[in-house]
């Protein structure tokens, strides 16, 4: 199987083997309840509980190992673990199905060959045993069919993903224009005159005057709203407290019962009017204890799904009942709540208005600095005029500003130094030919830039064919993961997936 011999290829088969080897024996901490049904159907193709916690378990000992010490459940929760492993099954399903369809599924002779490969290093001498190999799948709570088609599907869908290195592959052309980006570099003296600094120079404008620029300037209005959706969007949010009475995992009956009885009488204290941020801070057995059980304010996905439902179902001061999570028994108070919405255009307009006059302003004054300085060191530079750029307020130089070397930057930096992220801007600043003063203010998002080229150097044609093949694989390996990325998007599109969120639970955690 030559494509497994891609790096890509061996990073996946290390990652599905390796933990299979060296963890012989049981895997702990994926016993699921008998006959709770699939965790996740794709397609009509179950994936059962069990399997579904097993790849949970492989994925919490890997990230426990990156970690070098304790990752506990509650961490892998806050990063979302069930959701990426629920991910990732799925992918492999849909991957799978698609090798099938293209005719690149794994064979038995391809999935043998594979598999001696494998355990080639970790077999008694004598080569295959086939015993020693039924007597390590089953240490893991696998038997041989189910781990041996769960290996089919990952090379099968391995291959889908190999198939992608051809269209993935950069042209000659592509590979020297990226080395003109890695090779081609210069330095620059830089002054940013900062649009901030001009802020306080500026007048709030009146109201009428808001008005008369609005009826001028209506397409600059909708340009910077639509630019900006999410600041005019208001996802429903809740502010709440809570009090936990916590239930540790597979806990007996009796001790649930007691915590749930515990709320209870909680409940019952409330009603009677005792004040919830105190009763919080003596009863509540969660991290927000200390703080009268307040959570602050979050939206829908924050916390587990009967947390999240009783939350939202209530109106700001009303208290729930006993609320059942992973986590134990909770009541909840909203104390207040904001629904869902966007702000009208019209209702933002005379904001967005004023906002965009001030700027305008403001970049008007720095704009009449910028080219000042410009015109100052078209004649003797930044070097002949050392002492006026340094920071310090001169004749020249009555706002201090300082000049700053940029180091040596290429053509594809996409931050230069002395001015943040600006990307295209090393494209703009290199597109001159000789030092000197740069030909042109540039416009930055914080500013304009005044600068100096000082130094300049070319590509060596002479080192392309050392680099061309790390040029390669920087172009090849994530043009690779974008179009699988996209195959599984649109895969997933027209998927009919149906996850089961009682067994993977969706991210999130009380305090």
């Amino acid at each position: 199987m030559s494509t497994l011999n891609s790096f890509v290829a061996k990073i996946m088969v290390i990652g599905i083997i390796l933990a299979f080897i060296i963890n012989f024996g049981p895997q702990a901490g994926t016993a699921c309840t008998p006959n709770q049904g699939p965790a996740i159907v794709v397609n009509g193709e179950e994936i059962s509980a069990m399997e579904y916690s097993r790849a949970y378990t492989q994925q919490l000992r890997q990230r426990t190992q990156q970690a070098r010490g304790e990752f506990t459940t509650e961490q892998a929760q806050a990063e979302g673990f069930p959701k990426k492993v629920a991910d990732s099954l799925v992918e492999t399903r849909l991957l799978a199905a698609e090798a099938k369809r293209r005719g690149l599924a794994v064979g038995d002779g391809e999935l043998r060959d594979e598999l001696k490969r494998i355990f080639d290093g970790v077999m008694p001498e004598g080569g295959w045993d086939q015993q020693e190999y039924e007597l390590r799948v089953r240490s893991t709570d696998m038997t041989v069919p189910e781990f041996e088609n769960s290996f089919r599907r990952q090379l099968s869908a391995q291959k889908v993903t190999d198939a992608l290195m051809w269209a993935a592959e950069p042209t000659e052309a592509e590979l020297k224009d990226a080395y003109q980006l890695s090779g081609n570099r210069a330095r620059f003296q830089l002054v940013l005159v900062k649009l901030d600094a001009f802020k306080s120079k500026v007048d709030a404008p009146d109201e009428a005057a808001i008005e008369a620029w609005a009826k001028e300037n209506d397409e600059k209005i909708k340009d910077a709203y639509s630019a900006d959706e999410s600041r005019w969007t208001q996802n429903e949010e809740v502010k709440a407290r809570h009090i936990l009475a916590k239930v540790p995992k597979n806990a007996d009956l009796d001790t649930k019962k007691k915590a749930k009885a515990k709320i209870e009488a909680v409940i019952g204290k409330l009603k009677d009017g005792a004040d919830f941020v105190e009763l919080a801070k003596t009863e509540s057995e969660g991290p927000s204890a200390s703080k009268g059980g307040d959570l602050g304010w979050f939206g829908r996905g924050a916390m587990v799904k009967p947390f999240e439902e009783a939350a939202f179902g209530l109106e700001p001061g009303g208290l729930s009942g006993v609320v059942e999570s992973s986590f134990g028994f909770h009541v909840i108070k909203v104390e207040e709540k904001k629904a869902a919405g966007k702000t009208p255009l019209e209702d933002a307009r005379s904001e967005l208005s004023k906002e965009l006059m001030i700027k305008e302003k403001t970049s008007g004054l720095a704009r009449i600095e910028a080219d000042r300085i410009q015109k100052l060191t078209a004649s003797e530079g930044f070097e002949g005029l050392e002492k006026s750029f340094t920071g310090s307020v001169t004749e020249q130089n009555p706002l201090g500003w300082k000049a700053s070397d940029s180091n040596w930057i290429r053509l594809d930096s996409r931050s230069v130094p002395g001015v943040g992220s600006s990307p295209g801007l090393a494209h703009r600043l290199l597109k001159q030919k000789e030092k000197g003063i740069c030909p042109q203010v540039y416009s930055t998002e914080s500013g304009f830039l005044v600068c100096e080229m000082t130094d300049k150097k070319e590509a060596d044609e002479a080192g392309y064919a050392e680099a061309v093949e790390n040029l390669r694989f920087g172009l090849k390996y994530p043009r690779q993961t974008r179009l699988r990325q996209e195959l599984v998007q649109e895969l997933r599109s027209n998927a009919d997936i149906r996850i089961n969120w009682d067994i993977v639970r969706v991210p999130g955690s009380q305090g």
